[in-house]
């Protein structure tokens, strides 16, 4: 969980941007939601620029207030994909514009996605968790299914879903289950692990939660995960499915640096070899890129 200034996620979208561009997605990345969301921040920092400068702050928060939901995901979505340059930047050009491509379609907010539209931020968590887990070491590629890890000449295959309704967590980690199967078919000493995003459904996205520190903030995100996966989830350790990952990220005011802060929680369940090298290397993953 760390802050960042507008200054600084603009300046890692300008990145973003300028990769997108090489890879001749200049148009798409422009045009949609992210262009969208870099024209919300930068209308936010002249706002707060205002009040900085001595205007009355009530008058200036009223009229941010009706999109507020709107300036929150600008700021969280943007700086996700601005932490996925360095990740993005060494993946074969082949294999990082089609999801780039996908990636930059979809709706403003979450909340406005439907059937045809959630494939944008499907790719983004797979490759923004792809972005967590190779700044911690492990080597990761893009491939079937969605991810493939190699940890301490350990292999690893991810299967990666997006949860959008809390009564529907066993049916996807059974999908992913079985599109495990089919690729470790051919892969005798490799493992599976299904990582789900949780965002959408225990996230607080509408407006930023108040928190008194950086500490309760984890711990928030860490007894929802934990209260989710003792009322709902039913999962039987296999090769398949030999750990569950879950990611879960949300908005945070701090109290102690009066700031919004984009907390992240990740976390495994599962045994075994592969698991091991996995989770010391998952508790790693440092707050900031978080």
């Amino acid at each position: 969980m760390a802050t960042a200034s507008y200054a600084n996620i603009l300046e890692k979208y300008d990145r973003f941007r300028s990769l997108c561009a090489a890879l001749s997605l200049a148009a798409e990345v422009e045009g949609g939601r992210f262009g969208l969301y870099a024209g919300r921040i930068r209308h936010l920092s002249a706002q707060m620029q205002r009040i900085r400068d001595g205007e009355p702050e009530g008058p200036v928060l009223v009229q941010l207030a009706p999109d507020l939901p709107r300036y929150l995901a600008a700021l969280a979505e943007t700086r996700e994909a601005g932490a996925m340059v360095p990740f993005l930047t060494a993946c074969p050009r082949e294999l990082t514009a089609p999801r780039l491509r996908a990636m930059l379609a979809g709706p403003e907010l979450p909340v406005e996605e439907n059937q045809a539209s959630n494939q944008a931020r499907n790719i983004q968590f797979e490759l923004f968790l792809a972005t967590l887990l190779s700044g911690v070491g492990i080597s990761v590629t893009l491939g079937e299914p969605d991810l493939r890890c190699k940890v301490d000449g350990l292999t690893a295959l991810i299967a990666c879903k997006r949860l959008f309704s809390v009564r529907k967590l066993n049916k996807r980690i059974n999908e992913a289950t079985l599109q495990l199967s089919r690729q470790l078919a051919s892969l005798p000493q490799a493992w599976g692990v299904v990582a789900i995003s949780l965002s959408r459904v225990l996230a607080v996205t509408d407006r930023s939660e108040a928190i008194n520190n950086q500490s309760e903030g984890l711990h928030k995100l860490d007894l929802r995960i934990k209260g989710l996966v003792e009322r709902r989830a039913r999962w039987r350790q296999t090769r398949e499915a030999q750990a569950i990952l879950f990611q879960l990220s949300s908005i945070f005011t701090n109290a102690a640096t009066a700031k919004i802060e984009l907390g992240g929680f990740t976390t495994m369940y599962g045994t075994g070899p592969v698991c091991e090298k996995l989770a010391i290397r998952i508790q790693r993953i440092e707050d900031g890129v978080q």
